[in-house]
């Protein structure tokens, strides 16, 4: 409650601002001494339930308790009567209508079997969500073991092409030194055969240029005996 609201309520309707001492649950006001005195004395109101604000409900809880005991047919009244049969209401016609007031003195309200249900179904509830938030658990730790277990298979699959790459690349560094070495070897052959030809070339000019028949004719022995058939080797080589 706030300060307002402990001040007497007949008082604040004077412009009176005193402070409360109880709270009367029918008219839901705080009332001062003096009119909690008068409150007694009056005929409607002296059995009016009187208590202390710490008895005095939660602000929502006063608003269902004042749901609670409204009629369904005209909320601005209270229940007065029930029908057995059909819900709170006038029910005029209906055979099993008890006036509400006379059910309360007559018995003890007891709600110990109802809460002792209603608490048996709120473990089961709770039951209910424990077993869903296991079962949320193990969904995900097994969500994680596949993860985990994918990562682990790549990683392998990763290690095994890394060393597939490693494998294949020295391999074809060592056949490409090879072949260097070859295609080097054979560049310089080929260089030393091309100068080979150049110098039986330029021999064969001069000696046509320069010297006589018998000249290019022991040439031309020579040549082809000594160089022709080993120039033909090179060349298949």
């Amino acid at each position: 409650m706030s300060v307002k609201q402990y001040l007497c309520g007949p008082c604040l309707v004077d412009k009176g601002e005193i402070v409360g001492v109880v709270y009367c649950r029918e008219c839901e006001e705080p009332l001062c001494g003096h009119c909690k005195q008068d409150h007694a004395r009056i005929k409607v109101s002296k059995h009016h339930k009187l208590v202390d604000f710490a008895d005095v409900p939660p602000k929502e809880i006063h608003e269902f308790l004042k749901n609670l005991i409204a009629c369904p047919n005209h909320e601005k009244q209270e229940v007065v009567s029930l029908c057995k049969d059909h819900a709170m209401a006038d029910h005029r016609k209906c055979e099993e209508v008890k006036v509400l007031s006379d059910m309360v003195h007559d018995i003890k309200v007891d709600c110990t079997g109802l809460k002792t249900v209603l608490h048996d179904l709120q473990q089961q509830s709770e039951s209910l969500l424990e077993h869903e938030r296991k079962h949320e658990e193990l969904v995900y730790e097994m969500k994680s073991k596949v993860v985990s277990s994918l990562q682990t298979e790549k990683q392998k699959l990763l290690n095994m092409y890394a060393q597939l790459e490693n494998e294949v690349l020295s391999s074809i560094a060592d056949k490409k030194k090879v072949i260097g070495e070859k295609i080097k070897t054979n560049n310089e052959q080929s260089r030393q055969f091309l100068n080979h030809i150049k110098q039986q070339l330029a021999f064969i000019e001069n000696v046509e240029q320069f010297g006589t028949n018998e000249h290019v004719l022991l040439l031309k022995r020579k040549i082809e005996k000594e160089s022709v058939c080993r120039l033909k080797s090179t060349v298949d080589e």
